[in-house]
């Protein structure tokens, strides 16, 4: 039962990230086994910065910014949004404290901050972008193609 809840959770947030009417700039991820260590796994083809950083809470917010947002954000009146049709695309799942952050390649750059509790490891794959991390007591494993990694006050191991 608890499987099919988590199923449907993660199913619900993924229409929410993917559909562009319903797109936000935070998404707050509830973790099924809160306090207990988690994984962040994040793999993304085209990002200008990612950056993963911790917070006093026990759940993972993933704030976002694609280049239509960015682009646009100025020009809008009060209460307007643009909708593309050709938007940001992420998928964010979480089951059993794994929390899985991807997305489709595409020609938009991406702008994300990822805050995550002090007790979860990174596993981060992006061919492109810039990768900063900072704060986490787990594991951190990186694996970056074309951009700069840097690591900030970790107390686990980290192979990058």
């Amino acid at each position: 039962m608890n499987k099919i809840i988590n199923t449907l959770f993660s199913a619900l947030l993924v229409l929410a990230v993917i559909n562009p009417l319903a797109a936000q700039d935070d998404i707050t991820v509830p973790l099924s086994k809160p306090g207990q260590k988690g994984m962040l796994r994040i793999d993304l083809v085209y990002a200008d910065d990612i950056v993963v950083k911790t917070h006093n809470r026990q759940d993972v917010i993933v704030q976002y910014e694609g280049e239509d947002d960015r682009d646009n954000r100025n020009n809008r009146k009060d209460g307007l949004r643009r909708i593309s049709s050709g938007g940001l695309s992420l998928e964010i799942t979480e089951d059993n404290n794994v929390v899985k952050i991807s997305s489709q390649p595409q020609h938009n750059d991406l702008e994300l901050i990822v805050l995550v509790p002090k007790n979860f490891s990174l596993k981060l794959n992006a061919v492109h972008g810039d990768v900063a991390v900072d704060g986490l007591e787990g594991e951190v494993e990186i694996e970056s193609v074309n951009g700069d990694v840097e690591v900030f006050n970790i107390s686990g191991s980290a192979l990058v």
